[in-house]
């Protein structure tokens, strides 16, 4: 069937082939001229003038500088190196001379960051213009998942984060702005994490408003808690950023929120890690923060509840007793624990007698914590509130706070375990505490033998554990160590029965 060519240009129908002898009207020769159809490719080179590379139309910055950028020539990777420098001295001139040469902007360096990502973390502005201006990939991730925005966030680069968000690059994408704003790196992290664990509160209050926004009705707050789940809320209050946590608070963050396997509350946090003024704020926020515009629907800042357990029914108070070694080395490391107790213990419902009492699902209450995990400053505090009688209780093991000491390896001169035992030696109902059996039927010695805690069954046996005390199986301290393949304690123990007999 003939085919009318005039409807259709020759050199656009790709059905015209001269080696087809099917095609009767295929077109003359001359309809083939390559020179007419495509142009010569032209090969750009900075080797000489000739091949001098056309710019784009002149354009001013607010300065005066010119903006204008040539059109992009071959790409060069042997400029990678000198692009990442530039990038990261904020060198804006180089940068624009480098990508004119055909430096790319989506090199890498070893850890997988961009010249965008390098330029962010460094708080390179004027390079991130740059790079923003010649479309680099303002999503890019490097290889532990990190994108510029999360990059600034962790050193508070807020300038740098207000262009990068304000870019025509971020504003013409869908999602973009999005992304960039919830990405979570590898471990789970966000740009709202990332800056509040370092405890940027203007880079906080910024990613806030930019995530919820600032009319009302304000979206419900989400700050992309990672795989692990951990937030932004649990992160600043376990390193004690107060004003991050101000402005998370002030952003809509629930004081009252979960996070963490445990299920524990940010007040549970700050108190494992004896973050005081952390606590203190969290138990009365109205005090030191007042309702602001982002919360003016969302109800008044609420205080946390000292009472609130987690998983394993441990409150905060409880948490603080088991808090050992967070204070800086330069003091007594117990010291900020301690005052964190002291703190929930005057804040907790009837008071601190009745926070003393509480207990976790194991039954131990905060005097056999504070001695299971060698807080020795709240082991005394609570011996001079609570008296020496208090170390008579058991758990619900049947286990003492001696035995707790015992167990944590705390029998040092002058420690948990020896101040326990002078003072409470001896059960006004049952034996010597020393020979006190659990619900296992082991004594503290048995136990350590089980165990293999050679250190803590000399210390026993040296204040008069008897050596000869049998488990409901009727082993000894040194059958029982040798049958859980403890050699060691089982050879320690059966030279201390040698050197006890050879005495007698």
């Amino acid at each position: 069937m003939a085919m009318d060519t005039g409807a259709y240009p020759v050199h656009a129908n790709r059905q015209f082939n001269r080696q087809n002898p099917a095609f009767a009207n295929r077109p003359t020769p001359g309809h083939f001229d390559h020179t007419s159809k495509w142009p010569v490719p032209q090969r750009w080179s900075a080797a000489g003038p000739e091949n001098v590379m056309p710019k784009l139309p002149y354009a001013e910055d607010a300065n005066g500088n010119d903006r204008s950028l040539p059109l992009m020539p071959r790409h060069d990777s042997s400029l990678t190196p000198e692009v990442l420098l530039a990038a990261l001295n904020d060198d804006a001139d180089r940068l624009r001379d480098l990508l004119s040469r055909g430096a790319g902007t989506e090199c890498r360096t070893e850890t997988g960051a961009t010249p965008l990502i390098c330029a962010a973390a460094k708080g390179a502005d004027a390079a991130v213009e740059v790079l923003l201006e010649c479309d680099a990939n303002v999503v890019a991730t490097d290889k532990v998942g990190a994108n510029c925005l999360t990059l600034a966030a962790y050193h508070g680069r807020l300038e740098t984060a207000r262009k990068i968000l304000a870019s025509r690059a971020v504003r013409d994408s869908d999602g973009a702005s999005e992304a960039l704003l919830k990405w979570p790196t590898v471990g789970g992290e966000t740009p709202l994490m990332a800056a509040a664990k370092n405890g940027h509160a203007e880079f906080v209050t910024f990613l806030l408003e930019a995530m919820r926004g600032t009319v009302h009705p304000l979206p419900p707050y989400d700050d992309g808690g990672d795989r692990r789940r951990v937030t932004a809320m649990q992160l600043a209050c376990r390193r004690g950023k107060l004003d991050a946590v101000k402005a998370l608070v002030a952003g809509g963050a629930p004081i009252g929120e979960r996070s963490g396997p445990r299920q524990m509350t940010p007040l549970m946090h700050a108190a494992c890690q004896g973050q005081n003024e952390v606590c203190a704020f969290l138990l009365n926020p109205s005090k030191s923060l007042t309702q602001t515009f982002r919360q003016a629907n969302e109800g008044a800042h609420e205080a946390a509840d000292p009472t609130a357990k987690d998983a394993d029914a441990l409150t905060a108070l409880l948490h603080a007793a088991c808090a050992t070694g967070v204070g800086p080395p330069s003091v007594d490391r117990d010291e900020p624990a301690r005052r964190c107790f002291l703190t929930l213990a005057h804040a907790w419902p009837g008071g601190p007698e009745a926070a003393y009492q509480a207990r976790d699902s194991k039954g131990r209450n905060a005097l056999m914590l504070s001695a299971r995990f060698g807080n020795e400053a709240i082991f005394k505090t609570l011996l001079a509130e609570t008296g020496a009688a208090s170390l008579r209780e058991f758990d619900g093991r049947r286990e003492s706070a001696l035995f707790a000491a015992i167990k944590g390896g705390f029998v040092g001169a002058g420690g948990i375990a020896e101040t326990a035992l002078r003072l409470y030696p001896v059960h006004e109902d049952e034996l010597e505490m020393l020979e006190v059996k659990n619900l296992d039927g082991l004594t503290p010695l048995l136990w350590c033998a089980a165990h293999g805690r050679t250190e803590a069954a000399r210390w026993c046996v040296a204040n008069g554990a008897d050596i000869l005390a049998v488990d409901a199986k009727g082993r000894l301290p040194r059958q029982v160590a040798d049958a859980r393949g403890h050699a060691e304690t089982a050879e320690a123990l059966s030279a201390l029965a040698r050197e006890k007999w050879l005495k007698l």
